[in-house]
């Protein structure tokens, strides 16, 4: 959703009139540094971010999710890669026989969008999310991986080797074998 599309919802939803926009928009052009629109009338508490999600959903048709109160398994979140949710902003959440479920800060992307139904041969159902949720379905990405690293330690802090790790041994264990 581009800056026109949110200044014409915000007038909508009566947030926001004409005059009130032009003077944010003069005062956004003088701050240093890029920020978006949405970013902006955020930081200047103009709305949260759930109003902003709210404003969004309704104007797109697209409906919102919170992804903290989701549970997500590892084999759907890692539907798509963690390289490619970051930088298209985007997390698979959910999925079902046919559908997999995308959590997207931009769900007008149409290009991710198809790239991610041609990898996973899946019908797509687009969801929008805020920006904090964005972080915190990120942040799942790098807890899969603490775990995954634990996984290849004992509890005293010792690699497990492969031979070892099948038997559920510390290197130390199998060592003394010998």
């Amino acid at each position: 959703m581009d800056s026109n599309q949110l200044n014409e919802a915000l007038k909508e939803n009566k947030i926001l009139t004409g005059d009130k926009i032009a003077v944010l928009e003069k005062e956004k052009s003088l701050v240093k540094g890029p920020i978006s629109w949405e970013d902006f009338l955020v930081q200047k508490k103009i709305l949260s971010e759930d109003q902003l999600l709210k404003i969004k959903s309704g104007a797109l048709a697209v409906p919102a999710i919170d992804l903290k109160n989701q549970e997500i398994a590892q084999d759907v979140l890692n539907l798509v890669p963690e390289p490619i949710a970051h930088r298209h902003r985007v997390i698979s959440f959910a999925k079902d026989k046919e559908s997999v479920f995308l959590a997207m800060m931009d769900p007008e992307d149409l290009q991710t969008r198809e790239f991610i139904k041609k990898k996973t041969g899946l019908n797509i159902k687009t969801f929008l999310i805020s920006k904090s949720s964005l972080d915190f379905g990120l942040g799942k990405y790098h807890s899969s991986l603490e775990k995954e690293i634990k996984h290849l330690f004992t509890p005293t802090g010792q690699p497990i080797t492969t031979d070892a790790k099948a038997e559920g041994e510390s290197v130390d264990d199998s060592l003394k074998k010998m």
